[in-house]
């Protein structure tokens, strides 16, 4: 556990999102951080740290990932059952100024991101793209919580099952998608629906953003609305 100090001995401002990390990585484009390390409760990667080789794991209760960080090339597991390929969330989550959550893939929900509650945001030109999930949400999965993202994309995410849907994101929460685009994104086997988001009785805004070049095998290309409320602007 290193508390309020990183792998160099620096400690974070107070105002710093990671202020409580219990390990924070700063790569300048080497330091990676490995599954062992997922069991923190708080975690930072910054300047273009690497997570890999395991998964970001369901008891982190803040994740910061900034300045061109990259969760990368994950098979996710949470506990019995495949939730999560980059990471699974209970907490509050940014991901920032061109971080990436990129090739993540799980044999259920949540390529790419799983939300189970509090707050996910990817702002200022972050990217969650290639991931796969099985079932639902290739991207992003939310199940419960806040979803804000700003100004950054979700793209070229998948499903793989023959029923399935939302390959870029599946909602059941509250999202919100700001000036973002959703580009892509493939729910193209079988009777899958939702290729860019499957709205499922949640909530999204969607304000300024962009589907395009999204797909689905049965229904909603880009979108679609399986109940919950949809408004663009």
């Amino acid at each position: 556990r290193r508390d309020h100090a990183d792998r160099h001995g620096a400690a974070p401002h107070p105002a710093d999102p990671a202020a409580q990390d219990d390990l924070v990585a700063h790569g300048h484009g080497r330091e990676e951080v490995h599954a062992g390390d997922g069991g923190h409760h708080h975690l930072a990667l910054r300047q273009a740290a690497r997570c890999q080789k395991g998964g970001l794991g369901h008891e982190l209760q803040a994740l910061a990932c900034e300045q061109r960080a990259v969760v990368v090339g994950q098979r996710g597991q949470y506990q019995f059952a495949q939730l999560g390929g980059g990471i699974y969330t209970k907490g509050n989550t940014l991901i920032n100024n061109s971080a990436v959550i990129q090739n993540n893939e799980v044999t259920n929900n949540g390529g790419g991101v799983y939300v189970f509650s509090g707050g996910f945001k990817a702002e200022n030109t972050s990217s969650i793209k290639g991931n796969k999930a099985t079932t639902f949400g290739g991207g992003v999965y939310i199940i419960g919580g806040t979803v804000q993202i700003i100004k950054s994309t979700v793209q070229s995410n998948s499903i793989t099952a023959t029923s399935g849907g939302g390959a870029g994101i599946y909602n059941v929460g509250a999202l919100t998608l700001d000036k973002s685009s959703l580009l892509s994104n493939s729910a193209a086997t079988g009777g899958s629906a939702g290729g860019g988001l499957y709205n499922n009785l949640g909530t999204t805004a969607i304000n300024n953003s962009t589907f395009s070049g999204n797909t689905a095998a049965s229904d909603g290309g880009g979108i679609f609305i399986d109940g919950g409320t949809v408004d663009i602007s």
